[in-house]
């Protein structure tokens, strides 16, 4: 995405009004470590789009998508309507505490979690009531911001969740007493069977008179790509911390400039002739099997 758009003139880029992109976050490398940054902040490289519709197809791991899209929602610029569209209802149903699709270990944040350390990482919270309430605080309730959540009726085809008809509004009601444990445990009416593979889709809209177009030199928001890479141009970025990865010893030989490890691998991800037209890769499918 930021190959192509990061070369379009200003004037041409403010006036896109429709993008779709996969919702993996773009890894960063340094010589000792990787840095993950996620939309929210992808998109702070983009100064001047001001998108009608944004769509996303959720990324491979639960956690990490569940915050991509709360960051979309806290910190995300850029779209007046988001619409993140997920292949499972485990997005919303996941443990905090112990995520099958992540493998544990000692020196893994996204393992096994002691309740001594303090709140568990990727916390779920009941939505969409907290993601409306954050787009409130966000664009203030007057303008009246929304995010609604949508459930395939059955487990169908991809795209099920598209149709209003084949779709029905979901919410998330804990009573007062499961309120403080909320997140903690599998929901097995969402990850269990067939009930795991029904698709959601997530719709936020900004807030009636909002100005959501992308500024330059903007605050910065959490795990900010400037922030990381002060002052870089995005060919600067890629060329320093996601080129020298094929660069390195024991790289990749890959001639492709894209900066998802996968892309390779899943070529035809995302081609489609309609903008209702997706598919998932097989990594949606089984990642535990893949670690």
């Amino acid at each position: 995405m930021l190959n192509k758009l990061t070369a379009v003139p200003a004037g041409t880029l403010s006036k896109i009004r429709h993008l779709r992109v996969r919702g993996d976050m773009l890894t960063l490398t340094w010589p000792d470590h990787e840095y993950g940054v996620p939309l929210a902040s992808v998109f702070k490289l983009l100064p001047g789009l001001k998108l009608n519709t944004l769509t996303v197809l959720r990324g491979h791991v639960d956690l990490t998508s569940y915050d991509s899209l709360s960051g979309l929602i806290a910190d995300g610029d850029g779209w007046k309507e988001l619409r993140y569209i997920s292949h499972s209802s485990s997005l919303l149903g996941y443990s905090a505490l112990n995520d099958p699709s992540i493998p544990s270990g000692p020196n893994n944040p996204f393992g096994l979690w002691d309740p001594n350390w303090g709140p568990p990482t990727y916390l779920r919270k009941p939505q969409p009531e907290f993601w409306r309430g954050v787009l409130s605080s966000r664009d203030g309730v007057s303008s009246n911001p929304s995010v609604a959540i949508y459930r395939s009726s059955k487990q169908g085809p991809i795209g099920w969740v598209i149709g209003e008809d084949s779709r029905l509004l979901f919410e998330q009601k804990p009573s007062e007493a499961d309120t403080a444990s909320f997140g903690l445990e599998v929901d097995a009416s969402l990850c269990a069977g067939p009930e795991k593979f029904k698709e959601l889709l997530i719709v936020a809209r900004r807030g009636h008179g909002v100005d959501y177009q992308v500024k330059k030199g903007s605050p910065f928001v959490w795990r900010d790509i400037r922030q990381a890479c002060p002052g870089m141009t995005w060919r600067e970025i890629k060329r320093k911390h996601i080129d020298m990865r094929s660069e390195s010893p024991g790289g990749s030989d890959s001639d492709s400039d894209s900066e998802d490890p996968f892309a390779d691998a899943f070529p035809d991800v995302d081609r489609w002739r309609d903008v209702d037209e997706y598919v998932w890769t097989p990594l949606h499918f089984g990642l535990a099997d893949l670690w």
